[in-house]
């Protein structure tokens, strides 16, 4: 049985349809102020995408033990958080340090605190913040052996190691499932390039979500990596072009030396000179487009590597300028080449915006010593010689970054003289 219409029903309908027309301008107006704070709710609500999020600028909260003149040590960063302590091998927690866009401070891959506590959980921590910017299964991604890490200008995270990977608001993108890479360098077009490399040299290039993987047959020398360093450093300069750093066992026989890619092919490029084949022990470019890079060879009369010397050579987009050890410039403590000190650690190169290189050369023990160039003046900023402290008895370099300011953040391994604190790892900055 149908419904039957209510006597006058029509003209209810059609007075209500009057009102609703005469009265939408008036709706629309009121409910959009309603509608922004609502959707600003829902905004502040939301998880941000790594790198993106409002963040303490660097030094806001953070408590400081000054152990030098421009050097301290991070105690706490407002929020309970400081790089790792000793791990139960009595091995330091390796740890790399980077900028986000804002200046925000990123540390990867362990979580804070004794690793004992959480032996399956790895973060990557932003300081200032409670809470970490991802925190992941050591057992699903294995990322916590990481060596280098980058942030793109969209706030995107990479990490390279074990595996290279990428975080942004989606999660993890794992791009190399066996990566043996140390280094990661992002153009001002955003593609990455990093080292691919297995038994010969190899480069990787990601742009958007295309890769390409180039290898001799694209011009790269035939090089097999008898032991690392092999790639030791990336750096891209203003006319596009990339470059690439390659040491090894000589220069001749593992074809180390500089490498450039202006977009169509690679060559090889000598600083030295016409035929002087040396090492390209690190590689980086300063904003202004100029070209760092950290030379080794064997010395005059010394073919079995005993004696090298050491050159800081930049290239300015025309010309190449070359400094030796006459020069003031730091030596590298190890003749890294030879069979003995195969294994020794590549050189960390950065280029502040004041015309300073910082770089590491090798110390006794393989270690790293933070130090600078600028004039004709080299600065070892943590001597223990010469830093006001009885805490540190040795000091490693692992990762540093310089920032917008000249300050350059860095990751120290390092033995201390207090009981109990034999290996630690510590975040330190260094002020110029």
């Amino acid at each position: 049985m149908g419904l039957t219409p209510v006597a006058g029903s029509h003209r209810v309908r059609e007075g209500a349809a009057y009102v609703l027309r005469e009265a939408a301008p008036l709706v629309a107006v009121l409910a959009f102020p309603v509608a922004m704070v609502l959707a600003l709710a829902i905004h502040a609500a939301s998880p941000a995408a790594p790198g993106l999020a409002p963040a303490a600028t660097p030094d806001d909260g953070f408590r400081f033990e000054q152990v030098g003149v421009g050097v301290k040590r991070l105690i706490d960063d407002g929020a309970g958080h400081r790089p790792g302590d000793r791990s139960f091998i009595f091995e330091p927690d390796r740890e790399v340090v980077a900028f986000e866009p804002d200046g925000s401070v990123l540390l990867c891959c362990k979580a804070p605190g004794l690793i004992l506590t959480d032996t399956s959980k790895t973060e990557i921590h932003r300081l200032g913040d409670e809470q970490p910017v991802h925190r992941w299964d050591d057992g699903t991604h294995q990322l916590q052996d990481a060596v280098d890490m980058a942030v793109a200008p969209d706030g995107t995270v990479w990490v390279t190691g074990r595996k290279l990977a990428s975080l942004d608001a989606d999660g993890w993108t794992i791009w190399r499932e066996r990566s043996g890479g140390k280094v990661i360098e992002i153009g001002d077009d955003r593609a990455v390039w990093t080292d691919a490399s297995g038994k010969t040299l190899k480069v990787l290039r990601i742009r958007g979500s295309g890769r390409h993987t180039f290898t001799p047959g694209d011009g790269l020398p035939r090089v097999t990596r008898e032991w690392d360093p092999g790639i030791t450093g990336i750096a891209t300069t203003p006319d596009g072009s990339v470059w690439v750093g390659v040491s090894g066992t000589t220069a001749k026989r593992s074809g180390g030396g500089l490498l450039r890619y202006d977009g169509q092919r690679w060559k090889v490029v000598r600083p030295l000179g016409r035929g002087i084949d040396a090492h390209a022990e690190g590689v980086t470019a300063a904003e202004d487009g100029t070209l760092w890079v950290y030379l080794s060879r064997n010395a005059p009369k010394s073919a079995d590597g005993s004696r090298r010397v050491s050159y800081l050579a930049s290239f300015d987009g025309t010309d190449w300028t070359v400094l030796d050890e006459d020069d003031g410039i730091p030596h590298d403590g190890i003749p890294r080449h030879s069979a003995r000190e195969r294994n020794a650690p590549t050189i960390l190169m950065e280029a502040g915006a004041d015309g300073r290189v910082w770089l590491t050369p090798i110390a006794r023990g393989y270690c790293r010593r933070l130090m600078s160039y600028r004039d004709g003046v080299t600065t070892d900023y943590l001597d223990t010689d010469y830093l006001d402290t009885d805490y540190l008895d040795d000091a490693c370099i692992h990762d540093f970054e310089v920032a917008a300011d000249g300050k350059a953040w860095a990751i120290v391994e390092q033995t201390g003289r207090r009981e109990g604190d034999d290996w630690r790892t510590d975040l330190y900055v260094v002020e110029p």
